[in-house]
């Protein structure tokens, strides 16, 4: 039994952060000393990803602490010094000042896939995925991340980078593994990516969705989506989504009319506001073209 719950503890460290084992540490229970040897071998890691001007050849580089990020003053690490105590917590895909050249390992894009991706799938628990550099000699690579990722992505921020981008958003949001998307600039298809956000609002992890940047629009349906979790009261605290919109906005004044108040100023501002329980709020802020939605 006593190897049995070791040997659960040990799996379940490799879960969570580094800031989480700090704390479950302090308990003191008879398998702290298994938590306290993941806390002492931790170290949260950046992986940098490039690729050459044709895409078939992966450039690769790990730099110890993600917390901050200081171009030149950063020497790589070997992939093969890493250990499973060893946690993934950014990917960066072509990001200035870590392009092909400068990385620390590279090897073919079906060598990538063999050798190095079940490292980084291992590794990679709790992640921020940059891909906003992303160019059309990325697709691959991404495409290679994206069917093979696993675990929570606390923040992709990326352009998109075709249906594996949208099926990602979607399949991880359906268990609860994304918190927050920032799309930029792309060739987007707004049929996939609709399915992808409205799974997306509904996911008990989401906390905010950013399209401002980009062409895709925020329709009526993500609305009322999130109105409807709003008044169910399972809407996370600080959940915001902004972007362009592509409804006529008097049409939010039939959710929940009987709680829905609007106002309209002379400089052609709008404000929607539902009033919840616990003098809860959310707000949709209209400005132009631009949509803000909030809780408070």
């Amino acid at each position: 039994m006593d190897f049995v719950l070791a040997a659960f503890v040990d799996a379940l460290c490799t879960t969570l952060q580094k800031k989480d084992l700090e704390q479950l540490q302090k308990l003191r229970r008879p398998w702290s000393s298994t938590v306290e040897k993941h806390y002492g071998k931790r170290r949260d890691v950046t992986l940098c990803l490039d690729v050459n001007h044709d895409g078939t050849q992966v450039g690769m580089g790990f730099l110890e602490d993600s917390s901050e990020l200081r171009i030149l003053e950063r020497t790589f690490i070997p992939s093969t010094s890493l250990t499973k105590y060893d946690r993934i917590a950014l990917i960066m895909v072509g990001y200035p000042g870590y392009e092909f050249t400068d990385l620390l390992e590279k090897l073919p894009l079906h060598r990538f896939k063999t050798q190095a991706l079940p490292l980084i799938t291992s590794l990679a628990s709790i992640y921020v995925i940059d891909s906003e550099h992303f160019k059309m000699r990325h697709k691959d690579l991404m495409d290679i991340l994206f069917s093979s990722l696993q675990g929570c992505v606390f923040t992709l921020s990326t352009r998109y980078a075709g249906k594996r981008c949208s099926r990602f958003i979607e399949q991880r949001s359906l268990l609860g593994g994304v918190r927050n998307v920032i799309l930029y600039l792309g060739i987007v298809r707004h049929d996939r990516l609709k399915a992808a956000f409205i799974t997306l609002l509904k996911s008990p992890k989401f906390s905010a969705l950013n399209l401002s940047r980009t062409d895709v629009t925020i329709d009526f349906d993500m609305v009322a989506c999130l109105v409807e979790r709003f008044f169910r009261g399972d809407l996370p605290r600080k959940a915001f989504v902004g972007g362009k919109f592509s409804f006529d906005p008097t049409l939010l004044e039939d959710l929940h009319p009987q709680h829905v108040k609007v106002r309209k100023t002379r400089q052609g501002l709008c404000t929607v506001t539902w009033t919840g329980a616990r003098s809860r709020y959310f707000i949709a802020s209209f400005s132009g073209d631009d949509l803000f939605l909030r809780q408070r």
